[in-house]
């Protein structure tokens, strides 16, 4: 019997996957963000596993790129093809598949995305926690901003990055 192949790979989200989409994006905000963000404010940014319909219904807003590898979702990326051409809204890679390069898989996926969508600048408000990631992606900081969610306050920073 062939082993499987374990090679990373990028696709659409299909609606199946939105209680992995939404089992990743709370773990990775309480194991991995929880380094920059204290549990009042993690907890405030994703009070719970949330409602897998919810994040099935994302992806008619935006569109949406998993990556996999070994057998499961190692995270995921919406783009804002249509409202807010160019605006990353979500990037999550699971905790357990930082700095595999899954990230840079999905960023490449985006920024080519786009491009052929005729968009010129991404953009994306990102955490404390990814901005070094995003530093090496060739985004550049526009702001820091404070902002409140359930009236709990944060640091990110609008960021943008200029398109070939």
């Amino acid at each position: 019997m062939m082993p499987p192949d374990n090679s990373p790979h990028i696709r659409f989200a299909k609606p199946e996957d939105g209680q992995a989409i939404a089992h990743l994006f709370y773990d990775t905000v309480h194991e991995v963000n929880c380094r920059d963000y204290n549990i009042e404010q993690v907890d405030a940014w994703a009070p719970h596993r949330e409602d897998t319909a919810k994040w099935i219904a994302r992806q008619k807003q935006f569109t949406t790129f998993v990556v996999e590898r070994e057998g499961q979702i190692a995270g995921f990326a919406e783009l804002d093809l249509l409202a807010n051409p160019g605006r990353i809204d979500c990037f999550y890679v699971h905790k357990d598949f930082q700095r595999t390069g899954s990230g840079s898989l999905l960023m490449s996926q985006l920024k080519t995305t786009a491009v052929d969508s005729g968009i010129r600048t991404l953009t994306a408000e990102v955490s404390i926690t990814a901005l070094p990631f995003f530093q090496r992606h060739q985004f550049e900081i526009i702001q820091k901003q404070e902002v409140t969610r359930q009236n709990v306050l944060f640091i990110n920073y609008l960021m943008k990055c200029p398109l070939k």
